[in-house]
């Protein structure tokens, strides 16, 4: 018997003994199997079967009671503005993983403790048999992830062999390739781990076949793309990584709250011309990630591409930047400037090509203000700010003090 039997078999039994409508949903909310209806039934449920996902004010109204941490069945209330009825949900665990939710329509919220306890066992059985199909599908994926360490790996050997198996066991198409690496994420344990390899596998399965493919490695995730149609330009190339983010960010917050503190961040590789090359992108996007860890302006998604003087700057050691690279004129000018006017000023004006006239409009200050700034400016430092290479110094420092986290 098939898992999808398996599983189908327990909801049938279950909404057939208690004379409920049954369904399980995976961690994402994808519909798995659901029974035949019993009593009444909501637009919520309809639109599960029809669409095979649970989305919408109905699961965000479920999700406020607490039920993807939860660990004992929740009773869900009806949210009358939708017309969604009462509910029972239980979470279906396996040694503490987490592997979906059974759901029983609960219409006149009267199911006892002991048909709730009915569902309980039911989840059990349903546990085991997604966890075996995980396994199994687990094993599958062996492979694929095998051959995808290698492409990333440091020697160019064997990352040729590993694009040249990759296609012709068809697990990726020839082509250019562009990485995107997801940092941000707190991976020391097994459910949090499960939620980004699942976001990151919904990734690969939106682009076309044999385009995509994903790891999660010790403290980050990484997504390979064949770059095909819309995805080889910039655009198509954000328009991913974003969706990426504010898919991971949402199971973030709903697994460990909306206060978590964690900030889901996405590098994006520069674009290289064959499967082979992903590891150079791979780097890129590792480094781009880091930038937009320390760099606030560059947002919460980085394309190597667009980084400018940090593209050199993310190569060096971060240790050496931080003891040796920042200018000592600057070093002065951070400890003086103790409201950070003068700093913000100087990189204005440094980042306008030393315009006075467009600094002023960019602060929205008079520009006698921006000249007095900058006369104090070179009065801390000690540095003539008509001189190039003081301005090179002063701005390189800038750009390695936001880098290394030496200012915000």
């Amino acid at each position: 018997m098939t898992a999808f039997h398996e599983l189908q078999d327990v909801v049938d039994e279950l909404g057939r003994r208690l004379q409920r409508s049954v369904a399980i949903d995976d961690p994402q909310m994808r519909l798995v199997a659901y029974s035949r209806h019993y009593g009444p039934v909501d637009e919520t449920r309809r639109d599960s079967i029809l669409q095979r996902v649970a989305e919408g004010p109905g699961i965000e109204h479920a999700r406020s009671f607490g039920i993807e941490r939860a660990t004992e069945p929740v009773r869900v209330a009806p949210l009358p503005p939708i017309g969604q009825l009462a509910r029972v949900c239980v979470p279906v665990l396996h040694q503490g993983l987490r592997l979906g939710y059974l759901w029983l329509i609960d219409a006149d919220e009267s199911l006892t403790e002991d048909e709730v306890a009915l569902a309980s066992e039911a989840a059990s059985n349903a546990a085991s048999t997604l966890y075996r199909t995980r396994l199994v599908r687990e094993l599958a994926r062996g492979r694929e992830r095998e051959l995808l360490r290698d492409l990333l790996a440091p020697e160019p050997e064997l990352r040729r062999m590993a694009a040249s198996c990759l296609v012709e066991e068809n697990l990726l198409a020839p082509g250019p390739v562009v990485t995107f690496v997801v940092r941000g994420v707190p991976l020391q344990d097994d459910e949090t781990r499960l939620m980004l390899d699942t976001t990151l596998a919904e990734a690969a399965r939106r682009l076309p076949a044999r385009h995509g493919s994903h790891l999660v490695r010790h403290d980050h995730g990484v997504l390979v793309v064949v770059t095909s149609g819309r995805h080889t330009g910039a655009t198509g190339q954000r328009e991913l990584a974003e969706r990426l983010r504010d898919d991971v960010a949402r199971r973030l917050a709903s697994s460990l709250g909306s206060s978590s503190g964690h900030r889901p961040l996405v590098g994006i590789g520069g674009r290289g011309p064959e499967l082979a090359d992903a590891a150079a992108s791979y780097e890129q996007a590792g480094l781009a990630a880091r930038v937009a860890l320390h760099v606030t302006a560059t947002g919460d998604v980085a394309r190597w591409d667009d980084l400018g003087v940090y593209r050199t700057l993310a190569r060096l050691p971060h240790d050496q930047l931080v003891s040796e690279a920042v200018d000592p004129a600057l070093s002065k000018l951070l400890a003086a400037d103790t409201d950070g006017t003068y700093v913000l000023t100087l990189e204005t004006f440094l980042d306008l090509a030393g315009n006075a006239s467009r600094t002023a409009e960019a602060l929205q200050v008079h520009r006698t203000s921006v000249y007095y700034r900058l006369g104090r400016i070179s009065e801390i430092t000690g540095l003539d700010l008509e001189d190039g290479n003081s301005r090179l110094a002063l701005h390189l420092s800038l750009k390695i003090a936001r880098l290394t986290g030496l200012r915000d």
